[in-house]
Formats: structure tokens, sequence, C-alpha cells
């Protein structure tokens, strides 16, 4: 009985290959003595290095397919995205089950197309008290985000020039969050706050006896303000509207596989790689220039 495989199983027979080729070769070059035939084994080690780098190589292209192809699936799931975040640059790092905390009166509010102009006013208001929710948050080789259980899309922020503090164990601010946690503050971020059923009844977010959803002339001047700062007025991650800068948002550690001393790690790691790369970048105008 034949098996019939698809056209990717085909293609990728030769770069399947490459690997063989490379153990080939260190077998060959472990069998010959170099004081007995120094060109022959110079050869083979030649060989072999050029196989492995091939190999490298080509398990790198492998890995970024790879990436391009999860992050198109990742677009596809996420509802509500403001803006594509499909990019051959970007690269997905890490992912995981974290509770968000906004502070009180973060701008940058990011509103669906369509939405009821009541709908709108009451997510504004809901920024203004700050709220906790519990997300999936995905951390790119740029950016990092966070959905709701839902697959629906509550935050972004940049994380060029990004600043990322460990909350310590037994401060004063991490018995507020109640959790091992630990702060980024971005240069840009864009959020749309959660309905009033998915919002974390946590001491911490909810610190304020203002509600927002209480009627209109309880409504304080902030938040009318709040209302004209979010007005569409810019572009980026979160689309039509300027994003919020030097935001400190709080992300808490839920569950027992997920570390925060990791998180922190890669984040840092990222805003370290941007600024080496926007140094670069600057190094290389100011030749140009010259």
């Amino acid at each position: 009985e034949r098996i019939y495989q698809d056209i990717a199983s085909y293609l990728i027979m030769p770069c399947q290959r490459i690997p063989r080729y490379q153990l080939l070769l260190a077998g060959l070059k472990k069998n010959i003595w170099p004081q007995q035939d120094a060109r022959r084994y110079e050869l083979v080690s030649e060989a072999h290095a050029r196989a492995k780098e091939v190999a490298q190589q080509n398990e790198m292209t492998q890995k970024l397919t790879s990436d391009l192809q999860y992050l198109r699936q990742l677009q596809d799931r996420i509802l509500g995205l403001p803006v594509p975040i499909f990019a051959s640059s970007r690269r997905i790092i890490r992912e995981g089950r974290l509770r968000v905390l906004i502070p009180p009166s973060t701008t940058g509010v990011e509103l669906p197309l369509g939405m009821k102009s009541s709908n709108k006013k009451r997510l504004i208001e809901a920024a203004k008290t700050g709220y906790a929710v519990d997300c999936n948050v995905y951390l790119f080789s740029d950016l990092l985000m966070w959905t709701d259980e839902n697959n629906h899309w509550r935050g972004s922020g940049k994380l060029q020039d990004a600043k990322v503090e460990e909350i310590k164990t037994g401060s004063a601010e991490a018995r507020e969050v109640g959790y091992v946690a630990f702060s980024v503050t971005f240069s840009s971020l864009w959020h749309r706050p959660p309905s009033k059923n998915e919002i974390v009844r946590h001491h911490a977010s909810l610190g304020s006896k203002w509600s927002p959803f209480q009627s209109h002339r309880k409504r304080s001047k902030a938040t009318r303000n709040l209302r004209s700062r979010s007005s569409p007025n810019g572009a980026g991650i979160g689309g039509s509207v300027a994003g919020a800068d030097a935001v400190a948002v709080r992300f808490a550690v839920l569950y027992g596989d997920e570390n925060a001393e990791e998180w922190i790690t890669a984040i840092r790691g990222i805003v370290f790689d941007l600024e080496v790369i926007m140094s670069a970048r600057k190094r290389l105008t100011e030749a140009n220039a010259e």
C-alpha cells in the first residue's frame, strides 16, 4: 500500500540530509590521523566545518519560518487587534498567564470600531480608577501584548526604552498586589479596559470608592479629560490613538509554572537588544551624514 505525503514533506527531505552529512564527516574526521595524512585531514575538517555551518543556518531558517507561521496564526486567533501584529522582523519570545494591573488614569485607550457610544464611554471611564484582569501575555522581540481568556486584545506596550523592576517579596507593593510580581514602565502603551464582568475584584486595582459604572453626574473632571486625551491623534501599535507614555504596568504571577525572574530576564534582554540596534542605527546615520 502506497503512503502519500504532501509537498512540504518532500521539499524538506534535502534539508534533512545536511545533519547526516555532518555526522558522516565527523566520523571520518575521527578516523583520520593528521600525522599520517595531513592533507586528507585538512579537507575533511574543512568539509565538516562547512556542513556544520550550513546545518546551523538551516536550523535558524526553519525556526524563523516556524515563528512567522505561529505569528500569523496568533494574529488570526486574537480578536479586536487595532493593527496587525504580523511582521517579518518580529519574533515570539515567551508567553504565559499573568495578571495585568493597569494604574488609574492611564490614557491610550483603544476602542473597537463599531462600538456603541455608551459602551465606549463606560470603557474609557473604567480606565479612570485602574483595573486588573487575568490575561494571556505574549512577549515579542519588540513589544509586550496581552489578551483576555477569550483571546480579545487588551493591551500592547513598546519595549523600546522600557524599564523593568522586580517587586520585592514582603514589600508594601508586593502585599498590595498579593502575588510575586514585576512592573514594566512602557514608553508607549495602548490598552482596552475589559467589561464590568471581566474586571478582577482586586483591592490593588479598585482602591478608589469611585465606580466606572455610576451615573454621569458623579463622574469627575479627570475622567472627562481622560476621554479628550484619548482622542485619535496618532498612530502606533494601538492603531488610531496616541499611546500613553511612562506608564508602569504591574504583572503578577498567578500560576506555579510561571517564573517572574524568567520574565524579567527575558524582557530586560529584549530592551538591551533594542538599545544596541538603535545605537547601531544612530552611528550608521551619523557616518552616512559625514
